[in-house]
């Protein structure tokens, strides 16, 4: 727990530039103002997918070699 007996014993080992930053994240962070967020979802539910539903890619397993190889084809195609 954090008390202002810790705070002013931390204080003490700063330098003045270190305590002028720090005054200054004080002053921002009192110059906020608080916002209350609104009640839309920033993110869309998602759906699962189920263990038993059919997946979207139907074509064979590819090892993680494969998937490299593509990987390096399409950044040869990009460049």
């Amino acid at each position: 727990m954090v008390n202002a007996e810790l705070i002013y014993q931390k204080i003490q080992q700063l330098n003045a530039f270190r305590l002028q930053e720090l005054a200054d994240y004080l002053d921002f962070l009192l110059s906020k103002q608080f916002v209350p967020q609104k009640d839309d979802n920033i993110f869309p539910p998602t759906e699962i997918d189920w263990p038993d539903q059919r997946p979207v890619y139907q074509g064979r397993a590819l090892s993680i070699e494969d998937m490299d190889a593509a990987i390096e084809c399409e950044v040869g195609l990009q460049q």
